[in-house]
């Protein structure tokens, strides 16, 4: 069975309590937020970058310490290329994506699951992808 559930992930006292309210067993963790803030590096501040970081690094954090003693078969986030590549622009945002490898590569260190998806951009632009210039797209 599974639960789709809006909780702000990056509040470890919001996805304490939203996991805490979730029947047994849990089995898995698909964590697939992200936001990007483009902008080069002189224009950012740390506001700048804490929301980019939140959503995918503090979350995938919280979820992991959260749900390590809960034997999941498996743990999946969703990361980008860009955190193996960069991008013009987006500095945050790979940073972030390298956090979640990292993560991940640290679970499975430790004997637990974890996956790590670096997608590329995605056919049939849609969510984050919507922001994109056609320029960009090519």
């Amino acid at each position: 069975r599974v639960r789709i559930a809006a909780c702000d992930a990056a509040d470890r006292e919001a996805l304490s309590a939203l996991l805490d309210s979730l029947d047994r067993p849990l089995t898995a963790v698909v964590h697939a937020a992200g936001v990007i803030d483009d902008g080069v590096v002189s224009s950012l501040t740390a506001e700048r970058v804490s929301e980019v970081l939140r959503p995918k690094a503090d979350a995938a954090r919280h979820l992991h310490e959260l749900t390590r003693d809960s034997g999941l078969s498996a743990f999946v986030v969703f990361s980008s290329a860009a955190g193996l590549f960069g991008g013009a622009g987006q500095a945050g945002y790979a940073a972030a994506n390298s956090y979640l490898d990292a993560l991940m590569a640290e679970r499975r260190a430790a004997g637990l699951p974890g996956l790590s998806l670096a997608w590329g951009l995605w056919a049939g632009v849609g969510g984050m992808g919507d922001t994109l210039s056609e320029e960009d797209v090519e």
